[in-house]
């Protein structure tokens, strides 16, 4: 059975949640930048330059969202794994989603299911 991973992951961990991923053999990944907010994270006020043509609001956080397909035998190592990851802060916290897929298809190789992944 296909599952999807979603994490949300502060910016700075992109590099080492992607190096674990790796070491998993996830072979591809889907990254979002997103913005969003939560309970455990206050966020200062920021000054902006009057220059700046972008508007940012301090009480959303920049974080990535990665969305991974895999096996569901590679769901419990991966978690495993997230949860041993060091976290200073609360800044540093990953959320973790898994859900089912119920079906998959990849139109370029003509394959459907696990093959996909």
């Amino acid at each position: 059975m296909i599952k999807k991973i979603e994490l949300i992951i502060p910016r700075e961990r992109l590099r080492e949640i992607n190096d674990m991923l790796h070491k998993h053999k996830v072979g591809g990944l889907t990254l979002y930048e997103i913005h969003g907010r939560g309970r455990s994270v206050p966020r200062p006020d920021v000054s902006r330059d009057s220059t700046s043509k972008s508007h940012i609001d301090p009480t959303f956080g920049e974080r990535f969202k990665l969305e991974i397909l895999v096996d569901s035998s590679l769901v419990k190592p991966i978690v495993d794994e997230m949860f041993q990851l060091p976290n200073k802060s609360p800044a540093d916290y990953i959320k973790i989603f898994v859900s089912d897929i119920s079906e998959a298809h990849d139109t370029g190789t003509k394959k459907s299911g696990s093959e996909t992944i």
